[in-house]
């Protein structure tokens, strides 16, 4: 028990150590390699995917821009997310009239939505805090909640980075082979800008950006011997900020 404990203890202080680094670099380093540039840029993706930061630690980064905001919610690739994973054209749509009707301020009901009501009591009438938030709105199955919650968030409020977002998200702008083409490289780092706009026909529209943002959601996992510790982050980061305005705000934590 004492050798588990300080095992723990060792892996906490690991996890805390690549959480200052990984910050550091983020905060002075540009996100994509260049000569001279921190060994750990060489590493990183910010596509969710995980890699191996030192001996101790895993870790994995998902640019909040790469994935669907609910708060502003993009309806045509919302609905093509759902319908090219199986989902039927009227479910579909009552997913999304549900979630529009759940965040509005109005009380008027869309063909499919639900306002408040005596029958089915009240909605939110604004914007939803958490994600999981989704399970009040409408009954969905596990898989329509897995689809859900890996290709949506609520926290980045600006361009859509289709580059960096999740392989389902990516089939359902193009196509199933290009995605799968795109997994590839993501898995032998070769994945550019260049390659990416060729492969899947995706161009940069008025609201799209192929480079990271400053929000994103980090995946720490440390181990020693069997002692395990996890945390999970969403980080805004403001590189320039001055004043009394914090270069990093932490909008999740959670161990």
């Amino acid at each position: 028990m004492a050798s588990w404990a300080q095992d723990r203890v060792a892996a906490e202080i690991a996890l805390h150590s690549a959480e200052s680094q990984l910050l550091f670099t983020l905060m002075t380093q540009k996100k994509f390699p260049e000569d001279g540039v921190d060994p750990l840029v060489l590493l990183w993706n910010f596509y969710g995917q995980e890699f191996q930061f030192n001996d101790l630690v895993r870790l994995s980064i998902q640019d909040q821009a790469g994935l669907l905001n609910l708060h502003t919610i993009h309806q045509g690739r919302f609905l093509a997310l759902l319908q090219s994973n199986g989902l039927s054209e009227q479910r579909s749509t009552e997913i999304l009239a549900r979630l529009l009707d759940w965040q509005d301020s109005d009380a008027l009901v869309r063909a499919n939505g639900r306002e408040s009501s005596v029958e089915f009591g009240s909605v939110r009438n604004g914007a939803i805090p958490d994600i999981t938030e989704l399970e009040h709105v409408l009954e969905l199955s596990p898989e329509e909640k897995q689809l859900i919650y890996q290709n949506c968030g609520i926290f980045f409020l600006g361009d859509f980075n289709p580059m960096m977002a999740p392989i389902p998200l990516i089939a359902s702008l193009s196509d199933q082979l290009s995605a799968q083409q795109i997994a590839l490289l993501r898995e032998s780092n070769q994945l550019t800008r260049t390659n990416f706009i060729e492969i899947t026909d995706i161009k940069e529209e008025e609201d799209m950006r192929f480079y990271p943002s400053n929000v994103m959601k980090v995946i720490f996992k440390s181990s020693v011997n069997k002692a395990f510790v996890t945390r999970e982050l969403v980080i805004s980061l403001s590189p320039y900020a001055k004043n009394n305005l914090s270069p990093i705000n932490v909008l999740v934590d959670k161990s």
